[in-house]
């Protein structure tokens, strides 16, 4: 998989050049032969030209043989004395070289991004009565940020510069073809200030080779004019092949008639998704606003390791360091295609995020099988009980021990984020797990109907069709390649199972996913200020499409629309439905990825659980170790509403009036799964589901596909304060398993 080339839309083998080149070879030379002011320059350079400003708006453009070349011949072209280059400090070596070897021209940079800075270096340039230019990238390469060029180029016209933007990165890829098409700057470029100068390589989304300058606004003809006979990068270089303009021509025409672009947008929808998913990493992943994805790394030792094993498993990335860099940070750098499957992308990245997120400290076994994983700073927030028997002591008295802080976020919010939460109306009253006494057994009575035995003993038959077809589509994405489990099984059977048994909407399931995980996150997780706004926002998304489902559903069958036949209050089933989904089915699935991960990890697991006659047994005694020592959820909170002392079996505990107690339900101290799923009056009416779900599941999958394996790096783990899970369970069939088996061992 290739993650590092700059071939954004795969046009560098797309038919339709090929055949432009073949077209070309056969009337036409391979070579120019000579300079372009002397014969080299063709039809095919012609022709190119025009497909390029078509593309971009641009009135006038000038083909050179390299987008190194084109960037020393612009530069070269407006520099002398008297002129002022200003470079944003990030923009390519190129133009920096250029700059300097411009003659006599003043260079000078200004701090990445930072307009007021290049504000003040305009204004003495105009004092001087210097000449000046400013020199930017549209889509910077490292970081894959983009420069506000309306404010850029409205800068320029005030103080009568020149702008010169790098479109490298961003021509074809963006949907008016280039930058300046789409910010619109033909309206801010007027007949007396100077035109903008755009260089762009045409290696990069045209998918070939050599570089190109494009010139809009008033006089373009003369200003390319000026060009051709002052570059002389242009002068004294060869021409550009015309068979490799000819295909130039092509890709241009096919970018804007076939728009390739529109799957990149999907790709940094996908690319934001799978890498902001571990909150360890998210912060060290640069805000994705172009097909440019930037990882930072803890140092440049790190970055090359991370390169390395992702290059092992078959991924292609960049890796960035000093001093290469313009900032001293070492990063992994990935370039996103068009033309990737989303399936396969969302695999892909995932095993980039988790060789990123280890380097950066993230769990690579399950955080609480063996130990406390709270971070180290939060412990002291909470009592932590880890004897079984002391826990069933307070769960089993929920007068002194109440769950009304169940809905309190571990990490407090921002008084911003509260105040945001409100204005928008997100309410999450008590109910069931958050709720006691007489609210609690209200809510209780009127879901436990559709959870019952009976219930679901009558929907295991379709829910056993539903894996089966699942893990059939499985086991052929593992015949050809890999496939994530966690993704493609565990994350679809429980809704789809919940929406037939409940009658509850589902939507898109990615749309889902990402609900659920940001919403754990936000109330029982530990993000910064900055994460709890995004996470809020989210969250905030979620509750309104659940109001809009409340308040649409009539139907007394459904869940939703009996709690609405007996008068529970509209906000109450928003907020049961809130915590039904992100506690019940989203849990669900954590709970199936961390069974299945020890399924695939262990060759006799996969035998006994796949066997017709003793499978379902065994893959039930999977589930319950699972629950045992790796549940998906690992604690609950509770808090004691007097002092009081609880026995354990390491000893009296002392627990004052308002403490939060933190009860571990599965881990080495657990051989009793059933603890998982609570106990006395707040154990889940979903257990019975989740692990039936999560028995059929194994089975199903130990079937369908009995000589598949783990592959890939090995997994980061969610790791929050109540929730746990392998983020992947990459599986693949065939001759790499014995190598994949020696990898995992679980």
């Amino acid at each position: 998989m290739d993650l590092a080339s700059n071939d954004y839309l795969g046009l560098s083998n797309h038919p339709r050049l090929r055949e432009a080149v073949r077209s070309w070879a056969e009337k036409g030379p391979v070579g120019a032969g000579a300079s372009r002011v002397v014969t080299g320059t063709s039809e095919a350079h012609h022709h190119a030209e025009q497909q390029l400003c078509a593309l971009t708006g641009a009135q006038a453009a000038v083909t050179f043989s390299s987008g190194y070349l084109a960037n020393l011949g612009a530069l070269s072209a407006v520099g002398g004395p008297r002129t002022a280059f200003f470079l944003d400090d990030h923009v390519h070596a190129s133009l920096h070289d250029a700059a300097k070897i411009a003659s006599s021209a003043q260079v000078s940079t200004f701090a990445h991004q930072d307009l007021d800075c290049l504000e003040g270096l305009l204004q003495a340039a105009w004092q001087r009565q210097l000449r000046a230019a400013v020199v930017v990238e549209s889509v910077y390469s490292v970081l894959g940020d983009s420069t506000d060029l309306a404010a850029a180029a409205e800068l320029c016209r005030r103080y009568e510069a020149l702008l010169v933007v790098d479109e490298a990165h961003s021509l074809g890829t963006l949907g008016a073809g280039s930058a300046l098409g789409q910010a619109q700057l033909l309206d801010i470029v007027s007949s007396e200030s100077p035109p903008i100068l755009m260089t762009a390589s045409l290696s990069k989304s045209l998918g070939g080779q050599g570089g190109v300058v494009l010139i809009a606004g008033a006089d373009a003809p003369s200003w390319r004019a000026h060009v051709i006979n002052t570059a002389r990068s242009f002068i004294f270089d060869t021409g550009l092949s015309p068979i490799v303009a000819a295909a130039a021509a092509e890709a241009a025409r096919l970018i804007r008639t076939e728009k390739p672009h529109r799957g990149l947008e999907a790709a940094m929808g996908t690319a934001d998704r799978v890498l902001t998913r571990n909150p360890i990493l998210a912060q060290h992943v640069e805000p994705i606003a172009s097909p440019i994805v930037s990882v930072r790394m803890p140092d440049a030792a790190s970055a090359a390791a991370a390169a390395s094993q992702l290059r092992d498993l078959g991924i292609l990335v960049g890796c960035f360091r000093p001093p290469s860099v313009p900032d001293g940070v070492s990063r992994l750098r990935i370039t996103l295609k068009s033309y990737l499957p989303p399936q396969q992308l969302t695999r892909v990245l995932g095993q980039v995020a988790a060789v990123a997120a280890k380097a950066w400290g993230a769990p690579s076994a399950c955080p609480f099988a063996e130990d406390d994983a709270r971070p180290a700073e939060k412990k002291p927030d909470q009592v932590l009980l880890q004897d079984p028997e002391t826990i069933r002591a307070v769960l089993g008295d929920p007068p002194r021990f109440s769950a009304s802080n169940a809905l309190t976020a571990v990490q407090p919010l921002t008084g911003q984020v509260r105040r945001y939460l409100a204005r928008e109306g997100l309410q999450l009253p008590a109910v069931l797990a958050s709720a006691d006494g007489p609210r609690h057994r209200e809510v209780r009575k009127l879901v436990a109907p559709f959870f019952s035995p009976g219930r679901v003993k009558q929907i295991t038959p379709r829910m056993q069709e539903v894996a089966a077809d699942l893990a059939e589509q499985c086991a052929q994405d593992a015949d050809h390649g890999s496939v994530d489990l966690a993704d493609s099984l565990a994350g679809k059977l429980p809704p789809l199972i919940m929406a037939e048994l409940t009658g509850l909407p589902l939507p898109e399931f990615n749309q889902l996913k990402r609900w659920s995980q940001d919403s754990l996150e936000l109330f029982w997780g530990w993000p910064d200020a900055q994460r709890q706004r995004r996470l809020a926002e989210s969250a905030v998304e979620f509750h309104h499409w659940l109001r809009e489902q409340v308040r649409e559903t009539d139907d007394p069958e459904t869940l939703f629309g009996a709690l609405k036949t007996h008068g529970i209050t509209e906000a109450k089933i928003i907020s049961f439905g809130y915590f039904l989904t992100i506690a019940g089915q989203e849990t669900t699935s954590m709970l199936i990825s961390t069974a299945l991960y020890r399924l695939f990890g262990d060759p006799g697991l996969l035998e006994s659980c796949g066997n017709t006659d003793t499978g379902e047994a065994a893959s039930r005694s999977v589930v319950q170790k699972s629950l045992a020592h790796q549940s998906s959820v690992p604690t609950w909170r509770r808090k004691a509403e007097y002092s009081t002392v609880l026995p354990s079996a390491a000893g009296d505990i002392e627990v004052a009036a308002g403490d939060d107690v933190l009860l571990q339900l599965s881990g080495m101290h657990h051989s009793d799964p059933s603890l998982a799923f609570g106990y006395g009056v707040h154990r889940c009416l979903g257990a019975g589901l989740a692990e039936e779900e999560a028995t059929v599941a194994v089975h199903t999958a130990a079937q369908a596909m009995p000589h598949s394996c783990l592959t890939g790096a090995e997994p980061v783990w969610t790791s929050l304060l109540s929730f746990q899970a392998p983020e992947q369970v990459l599986v693949t069939s065939g001759d790499d398993c014995t190598d994949s088996r020696e990898r995992h061992q679980i």
